[in-house]
């Protein structure tokens, strides 16, 4: 939902961070559907920052990330950010939801793509050189974590005077970054974004956390399968009696199950 804060400033409200968009002064307010959330700014979190001016770097191909890879330079950052951002827009202007999966991760973000299929009015076709960015600065890098705030001119895309402040909390998983969240400034509540159940679990005496892992092959029957995981190039096995996948889930619409008794009691 849209809520004006302050003249020109626009925040649509969400779940997990926020996109801010404001005009340049003389242009008019721009409104539009980007993957955005409530944020709040009652926090302030340490960081360590690398700051850039007006940056011109390659223009990015790719999001994927090495194993254990940190990245260091405000140019790489920028590469990364500008890949996602193209994915995001091209998938958004040709509504192609496969291609959306491939740069976000969370189920927000996924449906913030499929709201803006219907709403989202580009006004030509993305391309990488069509996202620049003025200012960029790395609040926090690890091998899991990249969080970036940046100020860009997305003029090109959405229309004249369209600008964009704001921060991107991007995830590693399966050796690619995604997009986890977004928040508007750079003293929100974002560090909670990079930490995750692993760590909650990991002092768990019955619990096994295997990360940057994948599973090669399940074999056996309930009560005994035998599950062949693969992690930083080690063939690890382990048994185990039950297999639970856990993707995330749409709530179903009962309504179609009236012939089992639904709404009839």
């Amino acid at each position: 939902m849209g809520k004006r804060l302050i003249a020109g400033l626009i925040v649509v409200g969400l779940a997990a961070g926020v996109w801010v968009l404001w005009p340049r002064e003389g242009s008019d307010a721009t409104t539009t559907t980007l993957p955005v959330a409530i944020a709040t700014t009652t926090s302030t979190t340490n960081a360590t920052t690398t700051s850039s001016s007006t940056l011109d770097v390659p223009v990015a191909t790719t999001t994927t990330k090495p194993e254990s890879h940190v990245v260091e330079t405000v140019e790489e950052a920028e590469e990364i950010l500008r890949a996602i951002w193209f994915d995001w827009f091209e998938g958004i202007y040709n509504r192609d939801e496969e291609r959306i999966r491939e740069v976000v991760g969370s189920q927000q973000f996924l449906d913030d793509a499929k709201r803006a299929f219907e709403t989202m009015r580009l006004t030509s076709k993305p391309t990488p050189s069509s996202i620049t960015f003025e200012s960029l600065e790395i609040l926090r890098s690890d091998s899991q974590c990249l969080v970036i705030w940046s100020r860009s001119d997305l003029s090109t895309l959405i229309g004249p005077g369209t600008e964009r402040e704001g921060v991107d909390v991007l995830r590693g998983v399966d050796n690619q970054w995604r997009m986890t969240s977004a928040w508007a400034y750079r003293d929100d509540l974002w560090a909670a974004d990079c930490e995750s159940l692993v760590k909650s679990v990991e002092g768990e005496s019955k619990v096994k956390v295997y990360t940057s892992a994948s599973i090669e092959k399940i074999s056996g029957a309930p009560g005994m399968f035998d599950v062949a995981i693969k992690q930083n190039g080690n063939a690890i096995e382990e048994r185990t009696g039950a297999i639970v996948t856990a993707t995330g889930f749409e709530p179903y619409d009962a309504t179609k199950l009236e012939h089992l008794g639904f709404g009839k009691s």
